[in-house]
């Protein structure tokens, strides 16, 4: 503590002193670790780095407290800035605002189409993104669960009806798929009676 001397003087001339020492306490500290991307429709926790013990904790949405949000972590869905405020004796710290991202794209398998046994076709798909993107994992599989193709739009023969499920993958890990029935119909033979 640092020690304060206190001087008074009155108005007859007369001088008092007296000495106290202040305690400056020190403020607490908290940072979120990092920004972080989830995909839509999964969360992730947000932790928080603190060395201070016996502090309360409230995090912010976009500079908007978050209710009943009070502890050293949270579960996150939406996209935002997200800080926490720690408090601690009277002192107070709000972090600098840490970005989180959702992720969200989507892909759709043509139609189910139907063939003639032992002809082929083009699978083909549409998304709301560029499919092209080398920053996108692309996997037609089967339903024996076997990748049939790593390209948007094979061609395939399957010798029975099979059902295709395209899965997007991107750089983040997230997810979008899609599937496509497509229905193989025996070849009729008419025999020639002549």
């Amino acid at each position: 503590g640092n020690d304060i001397i206190y001087t008074y003087t009155d108005n007859k001339g007369c001088v008092n002193s007296a000495t106290t020492q202040i305690i400056v306490k020190p403020s607490p500290y908290a940072e979120v670790e990092k920004d972080i991307i989830i995909c839509e429709g999964f969360d992730e926790i947000l932790t928080t780095k603190s060395p201070d013990v016996n502090v309360t904790y409230q995090w912010y949405k976009d500079g908007a407290m978050i209710l009943q949000q009070k502890q050293k972590t949270l579960n996150v869905t939406e996209e935002g800035q997200y800080q926490i405020e720690v408090k601690k004796d009277g002192c107070s710290f709000l972090s600098t605002p840490k970005k989180v991202d959702v992720v969200s794209f989507e892909v759709i398998a043509e139609e189910e189409t139907t063939i003639l046994f032992d002809e082929s076709i083009q699978l083909q798909a549409e998304a709301n993104f560029n499919l092209f993107d080398q920053d996108y994992e692309i996997k037609w599989i089967d339903e024996d669960n076997t990748i049939v193709s790593t390209i948007i739009n094979p061609v395939v023969n399957p010798f029975q009806t099979t059902n295709y499920t395209l899965v997007v993958t991107d750089n983040n890990g997230c997810e979008a798929t899609d599937n496509v029935l497509i229905t193989v119909l025996d070849q009729v033979v008419i025999p020639n009676g002549f």
